[in-house]
């Protein structure tokens, strides 16, 4: 294959990877007034705490102690957040993020030109390294329909905030206490913090389908 063939290879394969991916989604949209959201039921959630990157002894009690500590963590989690509520407030991003479009309006009824399928894949609190403030996450599948049940939209939007309030001193440091931020929140305290993620996350992803479907 020559130089110029090749480039020219390349530039198509480029604005397919640039254009392609949403086309259908662009070609659809324009059909559709009115969108419903649909949630699938969450799994339980995910909990990852820093580890130590170490085969030594304090290594291997560290990261012990640290997997004990998530199990812990996951269980307060588990037992203070309704589900339910926080996917309400997923659908209640999505709504306020598309408002009265474009590229169309969200509808609380069942009958709409199309359906917003969220899948939560994951959820829960991620710290990525040992002694980082903790995160609640959330990584949201994003599927549309039309009536008729074609696909016509596929996209993923991971969504994070910070977790707890520590003292500065121990952000600095690196030192913060993820159990300790959470076992001493109220359970109102963390249900209130995951509606929050999952309402901002909603409005995410609305305004990634404003931008795939412009």
């Amino acid at each position: 294959m020559s130089g110029l063939t090749l480039r020219a290879a390349l530039a198509v394969l480029f604005a397919l990877s640039v254009t392609g991916c949403h086309a259908k989604f662009k070609k659809a949209a324009p059909g559709i007034d009115q969108v419903r959201t649909q949630t699938y039921a969450m799994t339980p959630p995910h909990v990852f705490l820093g580890k130590m990157v170490d085969d030594g002894p304090v290594g291997i009690i560290v990261n012990v102690a640290q997997g004990v500590n998530e199990v812990a963590i996951r269980r307060r989690i588990q037992d203070a957040v309704d589900r339910e509520d926080v996917a309400t407030a997923l659908h209640k991003g999505v709504a306020e993020g598309l408002g009265d479009g474009p590229p169309f309006s969200w509808t609380a009824g069942r009958e709409a030109d199309a359906t917003v399928q969220l899948e939560v894949a994951n959820w829960g609190l991620e710290a990525y390294t040992l002694g980082a403030q903790g995160r609640f996450t959330y990584d949201v599948r994003v599927r549309v329909y039309t009536a008729s049940g074609k696909r016509v939209y596929s996209a993923r939007t991971n969504c994070d905030s910070m977790a707890g309030d520590p003292h500065e001193l121990s952000q600095a440091l690196g030192l913060v206490s993820n159990v300790d931020q959470i076992m001493e929140m109220e359970d109102h305290e963390i249900q209130a913090a995951f509606e929050e993620v999952a309402r901002w996350c909603g409005m995410e992803i609305a305004m990634k389908m404003r931008q795939h479907g412009g």
